[in-house]
């Protein structure tokens, strides 16, 4: 006699105080944010099979988890690593890492901005994603900034900031609308992920970042240790001495 078991599934959990954000730009499967020069292309065209038939592009999206941006955005690189912005509301917030941070890879063209997301993500156990540049929508940003790809957990780190990679060396102009998808993630687990979008009030998203309340570094490798051994400590006295909860 054979039995299957279903594998449990990975919560992620997606929570923001912004009632706009999470009515009209809630975390979603990438598989709905398709680009619309994919949408109009044919699977074959003047006789030849065309890009809609790859796999590996249809796979991208289908294991991908997209957070679509916000608000319409202008960004002004002035081609000096400097830059300014302006977006059609105020739920946005920028921050940068200096050139010295990264310098033998910048070189003397390459700068960094943050985009401070207005979304804290959380999942009950580490578990690992991979956050990647979703390219195929962001053609008209190829030439200019790509999202610095980097691999991440939720248990310890809520934060969602996304860093890109900026080269222009002349001043330009950069236009991204709303709901454009700002990154890709994607598992490196095989359990199936359930998106859970939350609203929820400053008061509770706080309750939810309590870690911060407890800690002061500017190193960052001593903030993440700091938040895992806090939320250890949480975790651990909320248990019963005898196993029970």
């Amino acid at each position: 006699m054979f039995f299957w078991f279903k594998k449990p599934k990975v919560i992620l959990e997606c929570f923001t105080t912004e009632e706009l954000v999470y009515e009209h730009a809630k975390i979603d499967s990438a598989v709905k944010f398709f680009p619309d020069w994919w949408k109009k292309t044919k699977k074959i065209e003047n006789n030849v099979y065309t890009i809609k038939n790859c796999s590996g592009i249809l796979e991208f999206y289908k294991r991908g988890i997209t957070m679509p941006l916000w608000a319409h955005l202008n960004i002004i690189l002035n081609g000096d690593g400097t830059f300014e912005w302006k977006s059609s509301n105020h739920v946005m917030e920028f921050d940068f890492h200096d050139r010295l941070q990264f310098s033998r890879f910048s070189e003397n063209v390459g700068y960094n901005i943050k985009i401070v997301t207005p979304w804290a993500f959380r999942t009950k156990n580490v578990k690992y994603f991979i956050m990647s540049n979703p390219i195929y929508n962001h053609r008209n940003l190829i030439n200019y900034m790509t999202v610095m790809p980097g691999v991440l957990e939720f248990k310890y780190n809520l934060d969602m900031n996304v860093n890109f990679f900026l080269t222009e060396s002349q001043k330009t102009q950069i236009e991204i609308d709303a709901f454009t998808p700002l990154f890709t993630l994607h598992p490196l687990f095989e359990e199936p992920v359930e998106i859970k979008n939350f609203l929820v009030s400053r008061k509770e998203m706080s309750k939810i970042y309590y870690p911060n309340y407890f800690i002061d570094f500017p190193n960052l490798q001593k903030k993440y240790a700091s938040k895992k051994k806090i939320v250890d400590y949480v975790e651990n006295k909320s248990k019963c001495p005898f196993g029970f909860k």
